[in-house]
């Protein structure tokens, strides 16, 4: 991230799946830096070029507002609904708690919002 705030994407591609280390905030001025990164993940992923798999590593975000809980939603279901896995990783404690209040967090494996998929929330 720099001084002003931006999003940066890092993306590697590792053992099967494409990793986005996201770094900076996620948030309406930031968000399409990162939709365009799962839009080519996704490309990636349809095309069998990374895998069948993406994963965001979000050890590097240092915020998140509700326009980017709901593109990471999106970008789940998207890639559920094109036969590919979208995962979380490394979410900081704070990430985890900012999910819950903004009603995303949930302790079961199936998604609230759509029954029979798997949740990408789980906490």
């Amino acid at each position: 991230m720099d001084a002003d705030g931006e999003l940066t994407v890092h993306i590697e591609d590792t053992d099967g799946e494409r990793v986005l280390r996201v770094d900076g905030p996620i948030d309406l001025a930031t968000a399409a830096v990162l939709r365009q990164a799962l839009a080519d993940a996704l490309q990636a992923c349809a095309a069998g070029e990374a895998g069948r798999s993406a994963v965001i590593d979000l050890a590097g975000v240092t915020a998140i507002d509700l326009c980017g809980f709901q593109l990471v939603c999106s970008a789940h279901r998207t890639f559920i609904a094109r036969c590919a896995s979208l995962q979380l990783r490394r979410m900081p404690e704070w990430f985890q708690q900012a999910a819950q209040a903004a009603g995303f967090a949930t302790n079961t494996s199936i998604c609230p919002r759509r029954q029979g998929d798997e949740c990408l929330w789980r906490i």
